[in-house]
């Protein structure tokens, strides 16, 4: 009996499979192009951002 040789995307496919961090229905990986939410963006980093871009105003005026 011969043995088809597998084609390149074949073997990325079993490759994948194999990596156990997609789940394989058989037509489709399932999780392919999934990618994780960002992180919430906190008071800081937005303080942070606005400094940087020059949108800073300050929340204290000085008495003289």
């Amino acid at each position: 009996m011969i043995e088809k040789a597998l084609t390149r995307e074949q073997e990325v496919f079993n490759k994948l499979v194999a990596s156990k961090k997609f789940l394989s229905t058989g037509k489709v990986l399932i999780g392919l192009t999934y990618q994780p939410k960002p992180a919430p963006v906190t008071p800081d980093e937005v303080f942070l951002q606005n400094i940087l871009l020059g949108n800073y105003r300050p929340l204290f005026r000085r008495s003289k």
